[in-house]
């Protein structure tokens, strides 16, 4: 268990020179639910390329605490909304902030761009994230499966920004 801590950190917008540290992160945040992803997480793939990708294609946020990169989220219009996915810490920076600060960065974001509201899709299997989702603001509204895995595996969340 991680203990709440104070920490100094910053958050930035990721660049290219980012990507390889962004993909070690996600594997070392998604590590811990390995065992009890069913489906397996998509997110211990990332690379240094899916991840340029992702730059490309989205807003990207890193969170710099001790001279390294320690948390990353991405998000972006999708539809008529703001699509949060990948919010990474690791393990031994949780619960000192950073995680709602990349939340939060997303959301500065997507005001800005006059988007509404924002969706995430979060792991039915981890009940401490939906919670950590509902302690900022956001309301489950339904679960779904994907088009491999037709049962229900994630909760979708949503946050009205108006």
């Amino acid at each position: 268990m991680v203990e709440n801590r104070t920490m100094a950190f910053t958050i930035r917008r990721a660049t290219r020179a980012d990507a390889a540290r962004i993909a070690e992160v996600i594997h070392a945040s998604f590590l811990e639910f390995v065992p009890i992803f069913d489906p397996p997480t998509s997110a211990c793939k990332e690379t240094e390329e899916t991840i340029f990708a992702k730059l490309e294609n989205s807003w990207a946020f890193v969170a710099e605490a001790e001279g390294q990169i320690v948390g990353s989220v991405f998000g972006g219009p999708c539809e008529d909304y703001c699509y949060l996915f990948r919010l990474s810490v690791l393990l031994e920076f949780r619960k000192g902030g950073i995680g709602r600060a990349l939340v939060e960065r997303v959301e500065v974001e997507a005001r800005s761009h006059h988007i509404g509201s924002i969706q995430l899709k979060t792991r039915l299997a981890v009940p401490k994230n939906i919670i950590f989702y509902e302690s900022l603001g956001y309301e489950k509204i339904g679960e779904v499966g994907n088009e491999l895995c037709h049962r229900p595996f994630f909760a979708v969340m949503t946050k009205d920004l108006v």
